[in-house]
């Protein structure tokens, strides 16, 4: 059973903890008791066998078999294929090494089993969905992702401070990035922000919204922590480093609080520790807090540091540490209050002796820090990561008897850049910096990280508000994608151009795929563009909710109103997966899709593109296109069909094609950089398709006449039927559209015109 540390009279079940993973008074969950453990039962224990011993007790509305369970998919081969654990022996201290698992970082040894128990607790309270907010300052966001990515029924959003955190770190969170799981870059704050964040988004949001977190704020993300301690012990034991019974220290590199409480619930259970090391960095919240007895924000800026995972100053599991302290949630409540309200708080005496007891705090500058990597390395050859070096620096400060477990929480390939920097060693990039490590280091890359760095999803930059906002409603997603004039004389198959006319579409999330607002009774487009997404990027399917808002661009008038709906299905889709992909990666599905991507290209990217397939990939070269000139469309009534414009085309040319365009097209996108008119009518000039297709459209011939007389360039928009006039002033395009209402045409007909400039697809959230 469980409480809060701000109500210690009301008790919860595990599963129930577990899913909610704050208290609705904002406190934090703690187990009714901790039970006791003879470390003799557990000497010849594998790693599974002694985390079930120590976890079991605390699951107490699970069966055996369930916790079991939960336990071998965790600590298995998949995630930890060479070893759970190491301990590495230099200077008579023992490094902890806890970065083995799948993104090489010690969260990955709570929240591997994690989402094995939250799978199992969702089915007992009948409950299909669960949305798991989690803040991070570097290492949890991809450790949480990881481990929860192929659970459909959970949703993951990890906030982290924009600019806060390593670039592999990033690149880490981003590779597992998913249709249900996303990682969002606070564009406004800090660490602390975004963990206040996301405990207010909790408290506030209603029992339909279901969340719960993945931080240690959870217990059950702090409760497998106490298994490694015990393990390293035990390890000690068997490579005789210490005898059994004999007492240890554990210097934890810290900002959260969650990996050293960890080692503190280990020592009440019977794990031989004597002290616990508070490691700081320059931050020192907590080192300040055991010396003065007070928890003092203000006036305290958050700096960044070489060691970013600890980068905070709100250590929300000290709150657990306070309650175990006093005993009463009352006062811990009021602490909490005061923190809030007045960013202090002071703990009584007695409290405070009862946590010295226990504990310690040092604080380790950037400049020691950084040079510990160096010596450590030079004397052992032994390479450490930015928060290691924390806890080692503050090892070489303190004298003790004992033996000192250093609690090593990453390995160094996730801060090239920084260890680079300590050897003062040149690097281009984190790549090179990665490849220095590896080659000159002797740190192998392992194939996980590997695929992390050719991973291209974007960073999603988003404000408190709006991440708040989104959290509490299931957005819905407004897509604009422009119509678009392909071909363009000698680009045919090549060239397009964006158009200032849009189709609009609605995208949502929903239960089962709903159309709203289509006319058109063929294979809709949209919905297969959408469907499509998922199936290349090998993406469990989301059904979608999609509603055509607005209908501006004509069907079968070469206006590309094909291109618009699978670019609008690609970037709804794209958008409800919380914008995993770039658009260049769309763009290849795009024109798969289309078959060419002379239209797709220009109504994605916008503007005039230049597009070749090369090797299947499409390649596109962007062409300026001078502000002074406007399109005038002649858009007939009458229709031409894809398959009969190519239909008419011949078979085999007298001119050679390709040498043709390449002579052509740089004349003509000149011609459109400067805006001459007479230079783009010459360039215009077509002998692949214009002169067949304008056979098919019955009033070509009468425009284009109207079009000599008045020096205005013309040729048709894709295959057909409408017809694009480039022209500069309004007087131009009155004269022509006269002319041409003074002649008899074959079909009804209207004018449009429209623009280039700020022409491309784009989404927003509906409301923004």
């Amino acid at each position: 059973m469980f409480y809060s540390t701000r109500n210690d009279k009301d008790f919860i079940s595990a599963s129930k903890a577990m899913l909610l993973g704050i208290a609705s008074d904002g406190g934090l969950y703690l187990p009714k008791e901790f039970h006791s453990l003879d470390i003799n039962e557990c000497l010849d224990l594998s790693y599974t066998e002694l985390a079930y011993k120590i976890l079991r007790p605390y699951l107490d509305d699970f069966t055996d078999e369930e916790v079991k369970n939960a336990i071998e998919k965790a600590y298995g081969k998949k995630n930890f294929p060479e070893m759970t654990i190491g301990l590495k022996h230099i200077e008579g201290k023992s490094f902890l090494e806890l970065f083995h698992g799948p993104t090489l970082t010690f969260k990955d040894m709570a929240l591997s089993l994690l989402p094995h128990l939250m799978e199992v607790a969702l089915k007992k309270h009948g409950q299909k969905k669960l949305h798991i907010l989690t803040a991070t300052s570097g290492d949890t966001g991809s450790a949480v992702l990881s481990a929860f990515r192929a659970l459909p029924s959970v949703e993951v959003s990890v906030l982290y401070p924009n600019g806060g955190i390593s670039y592999v770190q990033e690149r880490q969170m981003l590779s597992f990035s998913s249709s249900t799981a996303r990682a969002f870059a606070l564009a406004d704050g800090n660490f602390d922000d975004c963990q206040t964040l996301v405990k207010k988004t909790m408290l506030e949001g209603t029992k339909e919204d279901a969340f719960s977190s993945a931080n240690s704020i959870n217990p059950f993300r702090l409760l497998p922590q106490i298994v490694y301690y015990f393990a390293a012990y035990i390890g000690l034991v068997k490579e005789e480093k210490i005898k059994l019974g004999e007492k240890i220290d554990a210097i934890v590199p810290t900002g959260n609080f969650g990996d050293v409480f960890a080692g503190y619930l280990a020592k009440l259970m019977g794990c031989p520790i004597d002290k616990l090391v508070i490691a700081s960095n320059p931050n020192r919240i907590l080192p300040d807090f055991l010396e003065t007895g007070k928890y003092d924000l203000r006036n305290r800026e958050l700096l960044k540091t070489s060691s970013p995972s600890m980068d905070i100053l709100i250590s929300s599991n000290l709150e657990r540490l306070l309650y175990l302290s006093c005993k009463s949630s009352s006062t811990v409540k009021k602490w909490m209050e005061e923190l809030k309200k007045n960013k202090i708080f002071e703990a009584d005496k007695k409290t405070m002796a009862a946590i010295r007891e226990n504990f310690e705090a040092y604080c380790a500058e950037e400049k020691e820090s950084l040079g510990s990597i160096v010596s450590l390395y030079d004397k052992e050859k032994y390479l450490i990561d930015p928060h290691t070096s924390v806890a080692y620096e503050v090892s070489n400060k303190r004298e003790t008897k004992n033996l000192t477990l250093i609690v090593s929480t990453a390995s160094p390939l996730k801060f090239p850049d920084t260890i680079c920097k300590c050897f003062e060693k040149d690097f281009k990039d984190q790549r090179d910096a990665l490849s220095i490590l590896e080659n000159e280091y002797n740190v192998p890359l392992p194939p996980q990280l590997r695929s992390v760095l050719e991973n291209k999803t974007p960073r999603f930059l988003i404000s408190s508000e709006r991440f708040h906002k989104r959290m509490l409603k299931e957005p819905a997603y407004r897509i604009k994608a422009p119509a678009t004039s392909a071909n363009l004389g000698p680009g045919f198959d090549v060239l397009g151009v964006a158009l200032s006319i849009n189709n609009e579409f609605i995208f949502k999330k929903s239960d089962k795929d709903i159309l709203r607002g289509f006319t058109f009774k063929g294979e809709n487009l949209a919905l297969k563009a959408y469907k499509e997404y998922f199936k290349y990027f090998d993406i469990p399917y989301v059904p979608a909710d999609i509603t055509l808002v607005k209908q501006a661009i004509p069907l079968s008038r070469g206006l590309g109103s094909s291109a618009s709906a699978i670019v609008a299905g690609l970037l709804g889709a794209n958008a409800i997966c919380n914008n995993l992909h770039t658009k260049e990666e769309l763009l290849d599905i795009a024109s798969k899709m289309e078959g060419h991507p002379d239209n797709v290209a220009p109504c994605l990217l916008g503007g005039l593109c230049e597009s070749h397939v090369i090797d299947g990939k499409v390649t596109v070269t962007k062409h300026d296109i001078h502000p002074s000139l406007k399109a005038l469309l002649f858009i007939p009534e009458q229709r031409v069909s894809t398959e009969e414009a190519r239909a008419i085309l011949p078979k085999d040319y007298e001119v050679d094609i390709k040498k043709f365009q390449k002579e052509r097209i740089p004349l003509l996108m000149n011609a459109f950089k400067e805006g001459d008119l007479k230079k783009i009518n010459e360039a215009l000039e077509d002998y692949i398709h214009v002169p067949y297709r304008a056979r098919l459209i019955d009033d070509y011939w009468l425009v284009e006449k109207a079009c000599g007389k008045l020096g205005l360039p013309m040729t048709i928009s894709g295959s057909g039927s409408t017809l694009i006039i480039f022209y500069k002033d309004n007087e131009q395009a009155d004269s022509l559209i006269t002319s041409v209402q003074l002649k008899k045409t074959k079909h009804p007909y209207r004018f449009v015109e429209a623009s280039f400039n700020k022409c491309l697809a784009l989404y927003k959230k509906k409301g923004e």
